[in-house]
């Protein structure tokens, strides 16, 4: 049981930081490029950074890929890179097309493509010479087995953004240094874990790294030796006293589970909580990490659409975002916005009259151009205000694309300035706030249609039910107007066949026609009444004594 806790510990750091991400990788397979083939185009320093993917549970495709990669670059080192592991995915996947091979050797004017990381790449000639995005291109195609096609640039599509400083958890030990490991119980992990949803504070990669440096002590301590009341210095920085008494010994008044377990160069113990982290400080680490919030499922208003149900029931608790969010109860979005991760701009109620839609229907963007507008305000992958660099581009959900100017005066997608930022819905995807409607302009907005066209060639008038009820006429109002209907529709019978007696027999005969006719009666109240009256023992009352008519 012990040999699991250590694993569990020992590996915990690599794991969240391998799961942190909250999706499966899906990567190309790229097994047909031999490492002779990249050296000998000297882009071998490139494909020696996929090793970062090695822990990672990545999915091979077998789709038709293309792989855009640069030279040998001999200012930047690989292994200064590979500390930076989130650096190093980012900038693989923005070299990736998934499900695509490009022809950049048959280019005809200037085009655009999304990478596997989400980002868009420009391609366009200046005098004679192709280039993606500032990147010049040196081989434009060249096909490799397993159905890819690859792309040689002098350059990265985007530049790489590292500060070279060293990381705790690459520094390296002396050889023959000596270390004891307090090693938290599964059981003391799973206390932070929330049981439904809800905010795991080990999902923070740098709150988790920093608890576990602060569980190496670097000496060779034995449980028998430790005093009570003695205090070390972990290799965080952080204190730890021990507590003994007769019975137990305590870590910061964690319990140590009895006995040692040496190992070559150190010692381990078990102790039954995770020391350094308790509840004030897991509340602050939350509010700065609304981003790794696991969120409820919900069933309504779209369960196949996890973020775009929070992201709706987020939103109409705002009043700013009263027409966007009727528009969006009325638009079959769901299909095409289904799942999670997603960023999306969202327009103020300003935004939307200032085009003088504050009183459009609203099924007005429910479908056709109309859900159009709604689809480009969505972008696939979840955006930080970090993502939004100046000159960057994204496509969106409805194919348009967008463009970030990120300077003094704030941050600009096309024409429509952010005004919040970050607003996370859990962590389904990332909304920001904007003080206009992309795409569109009083000019060029949607038509409202008031006809519908049938399948059959004919078109209907759309119109509205009224809400109250009409009164009825004062000339109608009258009951004593009104005719018998069973009478006079007795009186007026024409039915063919069908002869109607004193007797209330009904005589009929077979008509000419297969389908039978309707049988109707004489009602028979008005002899019943005369009946009545002309009863000889009819009192004042209008009523007939019992005992007549028993002696009757």
């Amino acid at each position: 049981m012990r040999v699991i806790y250590v694993l569990h510990f020992l590996t915990f750091s690599l794991f969240v930081c391998v799961t942190s991400k909250a999706f499966e990788l899906e990567l190309p397979n790229v097994s047909g490029i031999s490492r002779d083939l990249t050296g000998n185009l000297s882009v071998d320093q490139f494909f020696s950074l996929w090793i970062i993917f090695n822990d990672d549970d990545v999915q091979i495709s077998d789709k038709p890929f293309t792989v855009l990669s640069p030279q040998n670059k001999p200012t930047i080192s690989a292994e200064v890179i590979l500390s930076h592991p989130d650096t190093v995915k980012e900038t693989l996947l923005d070299h990736i097309v998934l499900g695509q091979k490009l022809r950049l050797d048959d280019v005809s004017g200037a085009f655009h493509f999304r990478t596997l990381g989400g980002k868009i790449v420009s391609v366009q000639e200046i005098n004679g010479t192709l280039y993606a995005n500032h990147a010049k291109v040196i081989i434009p195609r060249m096909d490799v087995s397993a159905g890819g096609v690859l792309v040689v640039l002098d350059d990265y599509l985007f530049p790489i953004e590292i500060t070279q400083t060293e990381s705790p958890r690459n520094t390296t030990r002396v050889a023959n240094e000596e270390y004891t490991v307090l090693i938290p119980t599964d059981h003391a992990f799973q206390r932070w874990h929330p049981i439904d949803w809800g905010f795991y504070p080990f999902s923070v990669p740098e709150f988790t790294e920093s608890v576990i440096i602060n569980h190496f002590i670097s000496e060779n301590l034995r449980q028998d030796n430790i005093k009570d009341g003695q205090t070390v210095k972990t290799l965080g920085g952080r204190e730890i006293v021990f507590t003994r008494n007769l019975f137990f010994l305590s870590a910061n008044g964690a319990p140590i589970v009895r006995g040692d377990t040496p190992i070559h160069h150190g010692n381990l113990m078990f102790v039954s909580e995770v020391l350094f982290v308790d509840e004030a400080e897991v509340h602050k680490l939350h509010q700065k990490n609304k981003d790794k919030e696991t969120p409820p499922l919900l069933a309504f208003p779209w369960f196949g659409a996890q973020f775009l149900s929070h992201a709706f029931l987020a939103l109409e608790r705002q009043r700013k975002f009263s027409h966007i969010t009727r528009f969006l109860n009325l638009a079959d979005l769901a299909p095409h916005v289904s799942g999670k991760g997603y960023s999306f701009f969202v327009p103020t109620d300003e935004a939307f009259e200032e085009l003088g839609l504050g009183q459009a229907p609203d099924n007005y963007l429910s479908a056709g151009e109309g859900l159009d507008v709604l689809l480009n305000h969505f972008v696939k992958g979840r955006l930080y205000e970090r993502d939004l660099k100046n000159g960057t581009e994204f496509l969106t959900m409805g194919n348009k694309t967008l463009h970030v100017s990120n300077g003094t005066d704030g941050i600009h997608i096309n024409d429509a300035k952010i005004i919040e930022s970050e607003i996370f819905v859990y962590n389904l995807g990332t909304m920001f706030y904007i003080d206009k409607v992309l795409f569109v302009n009083k000019t060029s907005l949607p038509m409202l249609k008031d006809e519908t066209v049938c399948d059959d060639g004919t078109t209907t008038q759309a119109t509205s039910l009224k809400t109250e009820a009409e009164q009825i006429p004062a000339e109608l109002a009258d009951v004593e107007t009104f005719t018998d209907l069973l009478q006079e529709e007795e009186s007026q019978s024409t039915e063919p066949g069908i002869t109607i007696e004193s007797d209330v027999s009904i005589k009929e005969e077979i008509p000419a026609t297969s389908q039978m006719p309707k049988i109707q009666t004489m009602p028979l109240v008005d002899e019943l009444n005369t009946e009545f009256r002309q009863h000889p023992n009819l009192n004042k009352m209008g009523q007939i004594p019992l005992s007549t008519v028993i002696k009757k």
